[in-house]
């Protein structure tokens, strides 16, 4: 707990959870209208599906937390298939065209791993309450 209050202080990392938790609270709502239009049929109203989504969404926080703990959870390895690309020897730029592009490249692990969990919390406690509203 002390290593969460300690990255509350951090102002420089206020504007990645913000950024991470707006992502998230557009892709819940947009699966939350999905799931109202097609999966329910305004049986039980859209609170159902912002609830539902909501806790959802927190609970994937703790992957998130549990990575703050030295747990990692590579799923993405599950799913690849073959080696890992080696970095080309040349540094021009149209070999960096194929790179995956990371925003949020200048963060350490710790750092996007508490702002994952944070944006998760964040974006999972509005949903909960908007179910509750709704």
């Amino acid at each position: 707990m002390k290593k969460l209050f300690s990255f509350i202080k951090r102002k420089d990392l206020w504007r990645p959870i913000v950024y991470k938790s707006f992502i998230r609270m557009v892709i819940i709502l947009a699966a939350s209208f999905a799931w109202e239009k097609y999966v329910d049929a305004g049986v039980r109203g859209i609170g159902f599906a912002f609830q539902t989504l909501g806790l959802l969404l927190a609970a994937l926080g703790w992957f998130s937390y549990l990575q703050m703990d030295g747990i990692f959870l590579d799923i993405r390895r599950m799913f690849t298939k073959g080696k890992k690309k080696k970095e080309s020897e040349k540094k021009d730029m149209g070999d960096r065209l194929e790179d995956e592009v990371d925003a949020f490249q200048d963060l350490n692990a710790e750092e996007k791993g508490y702002t994952s969990f944070m944006a998760c919390e964040i974006a999972g406690l509005l949903f909960v309450i908007l179910g509750f509203w709704f």
